[in-house]
This record gives structure tokens, sequence and C-alpha cells, in this order.
């Protein structure tokens, strides 16, 4: 194993050399594209962005039902245990409809206003 990677860099050592500094500075930038990309996903992935359709069928049914029978407070208790940003752009929608009695232009943009506040903290 180690044997392998000592002759990977003796091999790409040279190529490396031919190319001068701006091949180190691609390289070192490679790995730092990389390391964000990483900790992007992971980022996407904690917020519930990359939840499987079971696991949002899971919230989504029930607060629809209990908005389709008039419960709103049974369907924010269902968006809020729920984790990703369709339940809070869900709950947002309630809040702004049932709350206030508003047009559903602004409705729209209310939703609009906190869809963009959840992505610029992805």
């Amino acid at each position: 194993m180690i044997a392998g990677l000592v002759q990977a860099f003796n091999e790409t050592m040279p190529v490396l050399s031919k190319g001068g500094p701006i091949v180190g500075i691609l390289v070192f930038l490679s790995i730092i594209a990389f390391a964000i990309i990483a900790v992007k996903i992971a980022q996407f992935y904690k917020s519930g962005v990359y939840g499987r359709a079971q696991r949002r069928e899971a919230y989504i049914a029930p607060a629809l039902q209990a908005i389709e029978h008039g419960d709103l407070n049974a369907a924010r208790e269902v968006l809020q245990k729920a984790q990703g940003p369709i339940a809070r752009l869900m709950e947002a929608g309630i809040a702004v409809k049932w709350d206030r009695n508003v047009r559903e232009q602004d409705v729209e943009d209310e939703i609009a206003r906190i869809g963009g506040n959840l992505l610029t903290r992805l």
C-alpha cells in the first residue's frame, strides 16, 4: 500500500516539475475546491435537502390532511417536527395565509423571501 503511494508520488513529480510552480498552484486550488464541494454536500445533507421521498411524505401528507380538515395547529405541529426546507416553507405559507389572511401574491412573496433566506444558510 505505502509502496504504491510512493511509486505514484515518484511518477507524478516529474510531471509537476515540468509544469513549474503553476502546476503546484493548480493542484493546491483543486484540493481546496474539492474540500469546499465536500463541505457543501455535507451541509445540504444535514439540512434535509437530500432527504428521501418517504421521509418527506411522512410529514407532507399529514400536514396537507390537517390543512384540508381545517386543523392548522396540527399541521404546524407536524411541520415543526420535520426537518428540511420544504417543511419550513410550508410552515411559512400556513403562518402567512391563515394568521394574517392576506392575498395569494403576498403569500408567494413571503414564501420566496423565506426560501431565499434558507438558501443563504446553505
